[in-house]
């Protein structure tokens, strides 16, 4: 990168300016969806948010999935804050990872990407009254919908379409996550040569 030299820039900002990445590096996120690591990949997409106003930040992520709450948190707090993400997506996509993966304004995934919808689980303490029971089944049923219209807001499916998926505990890979609308492009990986 070939910078203008200004009168009065020192060779250290100069060299600074050679060596520092034009714009953010990637955050990996290869963890299971729960509030403290949620925490922390907000902290981190915001501080390059912060750091790079307007740039796309790049996020590898991949996970088995786990609690719909922090996912969501993420999601909204994306889409609130206007931060743009370009996510890749390595390894499994499964569950409530699907919500972070639909923050991205680009979506990818390697062509060995392998996706889960599935319905939300319920969980129940030990000794549950049917009070308590269907309580929690009104929450799951919540949490369902709302996964099914973030995930229909960017594959342009109608929310039922997406429950039904769930329901049918629908298993995709690359392609038909792409078909679907989920991803935006498959990624060949190829092994580099030594």
């Amino acid at each position: 990168m070939e910078l203008e030299q200004s009168p009065g820039d020192s060779e250290e900002d100069r060299l600074v300016a050679r060596v520092a990445p034009a714009g953010p590096s990637p955050i990996f996120f290869p963890y299971e969806i729960r509030g403290e690591t949620i925490v922390l990949l907000c902290h981190e997409v915001v501080r390059r948010a912060e750091k790079f106003p307007g740039k796309l930040i790049p996020l590898c992520m991949g996970s088995p999935g786990g609690s719909f709450f922090p996912a969501i948190f993420f999601w909204e707090l994306v889409k609130d804050m206007g931060i743009r993400l370009d996510i890749t997506a390595y390894g499994r996509v499964y569950s409530s990872a699907l919500i972070i993966l639909c923050a991205g304004e680009r979506r990818r995934a390697s062509s060995t990407t392998r996706f889960l919808l599935h319905p939300v689980f319920l969980k129940l303490p030990p000794a549950v009254t049917r009070g308590d029971l269907q309580r929690e089944d009104d929450f799951a049923e919540a949490d369902e919908d709302q996964l099914a219209k973030i995930v229909g807001s960017v594959t342009g499916q109608p929310v039922a379409r997406i429950i039904e998926l769930m329901h049918q505990r629908t298993h995709l890979d690359a392609e038909g996550a792409k078909a679907l609308g989920i991803i935006q492009e498959v990624r060949q990986i190829v092994a580099r040569q030594p």
